[in-house]
């Protein structure tokens, strides 16, 4: 290799490739970049004791503005600025705020099911606050008529009977008045139950030879007649009380004053309760006119028989005067027969203050 072949290679190598001019203005700098790295790897490999040792100093680096053009854009750091900036928007913002949309009129929809529950429980909550004499009377909320030949549907978001109306050439479709939540009854959108209601299609049986003459319903906690129907078949009912939407359009329940009586007006003693094997349920201790002591069931558990006697008791005087306590409850151990009584006995839970009287020591030692 001539000399100033050789001085040429230093002389490139001492520059390097990526401060070299370009010699051709027509072609661009990075392929001259690629070019005069392929000449130094095969000038390197051609000759490699003319190369000299690899030095700190002789590594490749980029220029400073690609260095800094590199850092911008680095995609990791501006992730992280991004995620501190909304951690510390949802910091700032208060745990209760929530978007609000303003919702159009044809879009609002009153919750039925909240308000079903809200009815339910101002219902059963005892009112302190009588009505004073003095308050101005607000005018009843008139329902609609339903429509004969329509068909009523099923409302499974409430478990609700609706029947259609004609309100403005358009059919709509609302409950009857006891399954109203308090808005609609506010609007008027409910149906008189008069509308709906059909007269009774069954013919009740006597209490007194039908057997069973009730059934406990206990997925709706009501207590079904024994019937009989146009076709002859027995049919267990509701009282009309009691009796759905669907129930009382189709006919389906047998009248309240043919199924049940007034109560035998007993008085409730302050005795423990009994607890009834055969039937389940509890029976409470009473004292007829005559003065004898009859244990009879709650109103709620009553069969039909006892029902059209009248012999059951007010489930309010239950809970006023029957103790119902720990103390009082009935083991739930069925009864055994004690041979020496001749008869089952039931056991209960004792009472803890009582004793046991033993006689005296000196009498026991003689």
């Amino acid at each position: 290799m001539s000399t100033a072949k050789t001085k040429k290679i230093m002389r490139r190598r001492q520059k390097g490739p990526l401060h070299r001019r370009s010699a051709r203005p027509d072609v661009p700098i990075g392929a001259q970049r690629s070019r005069s790295l392929a000449d130094s790897i095969a000038d390197r490999s051609v000759n490699p004791a003319s190369s000299p040792p690899p030095q700190s100093s002789r590594r490749l680096s980029a220029p400073a503005t690609l260095t800094r053009r590199l850092g911008a854009s680095d995609p990791g750091r501006g992730r992280s600025e991004a995620r501190r900036a909304r951690a510390d928007a949802r910091a700032s913002k208060p745990p209760a705020a929530s978007p609000q949309v303003n919702k159009p009129a044809t879009l609002k929809r009153q919750n039925a099911s909240r308000d079903l529950v809200q009815s339910k429980a101002q219902s059963n909550a005892p009112s302190n606050n009588a009505p004073s004499n003095n308050a101005p009377s607000k005018s009843p909320t008139h329902g609609k008529r339903a429509r004969a030949a329509g068909q009523p549907k099923v409302d499974f978001a409430t478990g609700r009977t609706l029947f259609p109306v004609e309100s403005g050439g358009k059919t709509e479709y609302l409950p009857i008045a006891s399954e109203a939540t308090p808005h609609e009854q506010k609007l008027g959108l409910f149906v008189e139950t008069d509308s709906v209601k059909r007269d009774a299609v069954n013919k009740p049986l006597d209490p007194a030879t039908a057997k069973p003459a009730s059934l406990q319903d206990y997925g709706t906690d009501r207590t079904l007649f024994a019937t009989e129907n146009t076709n002859g078949n027995r049919e267990y009912l509701p009282k009309e009380s009691e009796a759905t939407a669907l129930e009382l359009s189709q006919g389906k329940y047998v009248p309240d004053d043919q199924v049940e009586l007034p109560s035998v007006g007993n008085s409730v003693l302050d005795k423990p309760p009994r607890f009834d094997w055969n039937g389940q349920r509890t029976l409470f201790a009473t004292q007829a006119a005559n003065g004898k002591i009859e244990y009879l069931p709650k109103r709620s558990e009553a069969t039909a028989l006892e029902l059209s006697q009248g012999r059951y008791v007010k489930d309010d005087q239950i809970s006023a005067k029957a103790p119902i306590g720990a103390e009082n409850a009935m083991s739930p151990l069925k009864p055994r027969y004690d041979l020496g009584k001749g008869a089952n006995s039931t056991p209960s839970k004792p009472q803890q203050e009582r004793r046991s009287i033993y006689p005296a020591k000196a009498r026991l030692m003689g």
